[in-house]
């Protein structure tokens, strides 16, 4: 008797521990991500660090938008996602364009275009590991500047 109790609860446990989603699985509730693009997360670190910036970016969908809080210098001239950790020099190229052109970053949102074998899959597993930076580049700042004019990690950003 208890050793066909003990089997029943080892298989209800195992059900359930194989329904539940795992880190990769793709849940649409953690598809939302933010990141706080700041002066001070440049490398080098500028004299002017009060530059800021939220970007919110959908993985599933591609979505982004984003808010201003303290402008850097210039005009925003393009916004991408780097999979690189924080601190590190920007790769040549971007994951992931949310706008370019001053034209098009006008628009506070918009839909990103992955760049070479970027899925949404490969950023999804970048930013859950805090791989991500989110980058927005100025007219005031070389676009091929290894830094960017002000950057942050982008993180899972669950709704509730």
């Amino acid at each position: 008797m208890r050793t066909s109790v003990l089997l029943t609860v080892l298989a209800v446990a195992l059900a359930a521990g194989t329904a539940c989603a795992g880190p990769d699985d793709q849940d649409a509730d953690i598809d939302n991500t933010v990141g706080i693009a700041r002066a001070s997360n440049v490398v080098p670190i500028p004299a002017d660090t009060s530059a800021r910036a939220t970007v919110a970016f959908n993985v599933a969908s591609l979505q982004y938008g984003y808010t201003i809080e303290s402008a850097p210098p210039g005009t925003i001239d393009s916004i991408a996602l780097y999979q690189v950790a924080a601190g590190t020099v920007l790769p040549a190229n971007a994951t992931a364009i949310l706008c370019a052109g001053a034209a098009a970053c006008a628009a506070s949102s918009g839909t990103a275009t992955l760049v070479g074998a970027a899925t949404s899959n490969s950023i999804r597993t970048s930013i859950r590991a805090y791989g991500t930076q989110v980058v927005i580049f100025t007219t005031a700042t070389a676009a091929t500047r290894a830094s960017g004019a002000i950057r942050g990690t982008m993180y899972p950003n669950p709704q509730d």
